[in-house]
């Protein structure tokens, strides 16, 4: 394209990174476009609720500023919100932790700044939102992409790398049909996660974020699927069959050795692993890492020199896709889902923990992704 500009997001000097909590990004029409946590489970609806709360201080702020940069919002408890407002009226907001001195506005406003840059960059992308082969298109046709929810992988990282964040690589897998009317057994699809957490210890939960519609989000709901509980059960009674059902997918930590495995499901449309072991395709990471079965999932593989593969089952399902986060599942009635476009965040019972390297005289080192790449501990 002739004249075509090349946006390149300028790296964040700023030491601030760390006291961000949370990034969020809402629409001209206030719709939330994109929202990351450090802990994405811990606060998605508090996030929600804060960044609605500092809207009207926005609108106040616009009327006195010409610059983008907002400043210092509001303080709620141990959250200071500084907002941003770009030309097209997409606003910034960034959640730090409260400290006792205010943060210095010029480092704030880089930061600021470099998420705004992340963001044109995003929108420049030519082919944003042209339909994919696959069901995992990002957005639909027909939709503008500045009114659409944000669930680009890379997009991820790259606020991720402003904030200088360190995040430990993960694939989730799960069993599909083969989509060949000639071979009637499951594949194993596997997807390599953008974000992953601990939740709690006690009871064992972890919480991770899919995009929508995929292969993946409708494999994972296909396994939690049960019979309707009875009506009478009460609400807790209804956790507690949700806890008592057996784990239907693995969550694989990889370590420094896997970053090929990581590489190729990141792609949309990765190929899957035949569970009769037939036609496997040649460039497939399980063909040419080692192995071996799982015994908590029956079917399942465990990558040999992972940390470690965590046997899960589904408990909840919360919608991002919900402007008002009201979308929450529970994987005991049912299984619900929405045909837009977005990200889930799914929350999941860890049953088992297996280990394919206790043998090994070498103990693996976790795969980490920082600053645009891979590094370990």
């Amino acid at each position: 394209m002739s004249g075509a500009q090349v946006l390149t997001p300028p790296t964040s000097h700023t030491d601030l990174g760390h006291h961000v909590k949370c990034v969020v990004i809402i629409a001209k029409n206030n719709a939330p476009l994109y929202l990351r946590a450090v802990e994405p489970t811990d606060a998605v609806a508090k996030w929600h609720f804060l960044a609605h709360s500092a809207l009207d201080v926005v609108e106040e702020r616009v009327r006195q500023h010409t610059n983008p940069y907002l400043g210092h919002l509001l303080s709620i408890e141990d959250w200071a919100i500084y907002g941003y407002q770009s030309p097209s009226q997409i606003k910034i907001m960034l959640m730090l932790e409260q400290l006792n001195e205010p943060f210095p506005d010029d480092q704030v406003q880089i930061l600021c700044k470099a998420v705004h840059a992340t963001y044109l960059s995003y929108l420049s992308n030519p082919f944003l939102g042209y339909e994919k082969p696959d069901a995992s298109r990002l957005i639909p046709l027909n939709t503008d992409p500045s009114n659409a929810p944000i669930t680009d992988a890379h997009f991820d990282r790259r606020i991720l790398q402003i904030l200088g964040f360190a995040q430990p690589v993960a694939l989730v897998s799960a069993f599909v049909p083969s989509g060949d009317p000639n071979d009637p057994s499951l594949h194993i699809h596997a997807t390599t996660l953008s974000s992953f957490t601990t939740v709690s210890l006690a009871p064992p939960l972890v919480a991770f974020s899919i995009r929508e519609p995929s292969r993946m989000t409708d494999a994972l709901r296909a396994g939690a699927a049960s019979p309707e509980s009875h009506p009478s059960e009460s609400p807790d009674r209804l956790v507690q069959s949700a806890f008592a059902r057996q784990p239907h997918f693995l969550i694989h930590i990889l370590s420094f050795t896997q970053q090929s495995m990581s590489n190729f499901f990141a792609r949309p449309g990765a190929k899957t692993y035949p569970t009769s072991h037939q036609h496997v395709p040649d460039d497939h990471p399980f063909r040419h890492h080692p192995m071996q079965p799982s015994k908590a999932v029956e079917g399942q593989l465990v990558p040999t020199e992972a940390i470690g593969s965590l046997a899960c089952s589904l408990v909840y399902q919360l919608d991002l896709t919900s402007p008002d986060l009201h979308g929450t599942t529970e994987f005991v009635n049912g299984c619900v889902h929405t045909n837009e476009a977005g990200s889930a965040l799914f929350l999941a019972q860890i049953h088992d923990v297996e280990v394919g390297h206790e043998h090994m005289d070498t103990k693996p080192r976790p795969l980490v992704y920082w600053q645009q790449g891979y590094c370990s501990t």
